[in-house]
């Protein structure tokens, strides 16, 4: 019996020799690579002194506008059959703080959880390693904004929680540093966009006081929609994400 499940063992042996599961700890620095003009997702009525109404458009009108640069830091765990063939899902932290225009600076918060399963192809020389990999990305995200008009007043806007879907692409070179680790580095680039479905955009002063609040559905369709209306409805636009990525990290082969 012993010897009828090592002879057993022997091809599963064989075959795991020949597979890798490794993981790996990174950082990457991303770098916009295009630029919007600056989205218009309000626009605030507000009552003024003289007794008239001021419509606030909640932007910089920044032609430069672009949240894709920042560091991300993440984790991946990749499985290499044989030789070449493989594949890797890493899971990502993205977050950054930006402000825009000259005069009336509007500031922008976005943070987001991505996962990117992605297919692997190896060429291993000696001690070193390129691997190409192609693959989705699917994120959750959620943005806010703060528009400071005069000292102790301003309009801050709360954007809701939205999946994203795009792509990524790169190139690591690995190098064995011992029989389990490697380090890496790693170029490539990602795409997606983030297109809020609803915001709740309130007008307040330094002490939390209140003075108005709406909130504001995105349509695909232009509507025509009073914009002094608690509940306003506005055609719907998108935030992008295109940057390449530059990186560095520990790969620990376990087999």
């Amino acid at each position: 019996m012993r010897l009828f499940l090592l002879l057993l063992m022997l091809p599963i042996v064989h075959i795991a020799a020949a597979q890798h599961l490794h993981v790996k700890p990174y950082a990457r620095y991303h770098q916009s690579v295009s630029s919007q003009n600056e989205p218009v997702f309000a626009v605030i009525p507000l009552t003024i002194r003289s007794g008239g109404t001021l419509d606030v458009f909640v932007t910089s009108l920044d032609k430069n506008f672009t949240l894709s640069s920042g560091i991300q830091y993440g984790l991946a765990v990749g499985y290499t059959f044989g030789k070449n063939l493989g594949i890797e899902i890493g899971a990502n932290y993205f977050n950054t703080n930006k402000s825009f225009g000259d005069r009336d600076k509007i500031d922008w918060h976005y943070q987001s959880v991505n996962i990117t399963p992605s297919f692997t192809f190896a060429f291993e020389h000696k001690k070193s390693m390129f691997i190409g990999k192609a693959g989705v990305l699917i994120g959750i995200a959620r943005m806010d904004l703060y528009y400071p008009l005069r000292v102790g007043f301003g309009i801050s806007g709360d954007f809701d929680t939205k999946i994203n879907w795009g792509y990524t692409a790169g190139i690591e070179y690995d190098y064995l540093l011992s029989r389990h680790f490697s380090v890496t580095v790693e170029i490539g680039l990602e795409h997606y966009k983030y297109t809020p479905k609803k915001a709740t955009f309130i007008s307040h002063n330094d002490v939390a006081q209140v003075y108005k609040e709406f909130e504001i559905e995105y349509m695909k369709e232009e509507t025509t929609e009073d914009i002094a209306s608690p509940k306003q409805k506005r055609l719907e636009e998108s935030v992008l994400f295109n940057s390449i990525y530059f990186g560095i990290g520990i790969k620990y082969k376990l087999f």
